[in-house]
């Protein structure tokens, strides 16, 4: 029997995004330098990156006949395209107006 159960969740990973999409807002907000914001930018690609490896995983074992979580699997492999392809800018401009919706969530836990 193995030391840690398997788990059938994905809430350690969620909890690593939140944690680098956190620490990318408050980068944005002091306005640091494009290297910093890069090396976050790709830090927080691979954590959604990860997460959504880990749900496709989920979805595949525990649901294995169900034919609408192909469905659900289809949209995270899709998902999981639109990370790896997004780039540095879009994502610094495209999530600006998710920062100040998520720094509400972040302050509560």
């Amino acid at each position: 029997m193995p030391i840690y159960p398997p788990r059938n969740n994905s809430i350690k990973k969620q909890q690593e995004l939140d944690y680098l999409g956190y620490q990318l807002y408050l980068s944005v907000s002091k306005e640091e330098t494009r290297d910093k914001l890069e090396k976050l930018v790709e830090k927080f690609r691979k954590a959604n990156l990860n997460l959504l490896k880990v749900e496709i995983q989920l979805a595949i074992t525990q649901y294995l006949n169900v034919e609408l979580d192909n469905v659900k699997i289809q949209k995270l492999q899709t998902e999981a395209k639109y990370w790896e392809d997004i780039t540095f800018e879009y994502i610094i401009e495209n999530h600006k107006a998710d920062y100040f919706k998520n720094y509400q969530k972040w302050i509560k836990q």
